[in-house]
């Protein structure tokens, strides 16, 4: 059985129908496995299938797996309330003639609290089951690059204690 090194870190990027990003995966020394997952809140459950898939191919390691996604030509989510923002600047026009008052700016106005909101894309559920299922090959790809630097870390430290072993052997 070969040593198996428990630290290490993987990344892989993707680009897939005007979405583009990354997954980036690192391991810390655990005695079981936990994986903990870091996804756009729009994708809230798809941490159900990187857990499975994580957990059929690692037995231990405290695992994170961030994804940073990016949405390319897709509608990002900003949205103006226009009615908000009209009443503010009638309010600002309103207490223009006050010398106390500092004349409003749009970018101070825009900074108020309910005036750009901005969430997730709206996806469709086929856009959602589409977008999940290609992000499992990155995710994949990361994973087997995770494993890959815990092998090679694993083969380094085993060297290492080869050597140690021979010089206490040398010493007896």
């Amino acid at each position: 059985m070969a040593l198996c090194s428990m630290t290490a870190f993987a990344r892989s990027e993707f680009v897939h129908e005007g979405w583009s990003g990354s997954f980036e995966i690192k391991s810390v020394n655990a005695r079981g496995l936990d994986v903990r997952t870091r996804l756009p809140a729009f994708l809230d459950g798809f941490d159900v299938t990187l857990r499975k898939r994580a957990a059929a191919r690692l037995d231990r390691g405290t695992v994170f797996v961030a994804l940073a996604l990016r949405a390319g030509d897709q509608d990002p989510g900003v949205r103006v309330d226009e009615e908000r923002l009209a009443r503010l600047v009638a309010l600002a026009g309103a207490l223009r003639d006050r010398p106390e008052v500092e004349p409003a700016r749009l970018d101070g106005l825009m900074r108020l609290p309910g005036v750009i909101e901005s969430g997730p894309p709206q996806l469709s559920m086929e856009e959602r089951t589409a977008l999940e299922a290609a992000l499992v090959a990155p995710f994949d790809a990361a994973l087997d690059a995770l494993i890959a630097a815990r092998r090679r870390e694993g083969q380094a430290l085993a060297a290492v204690l080869e050597r140690t072993l021979d010089l206490i052997g040398d010493l007896s």
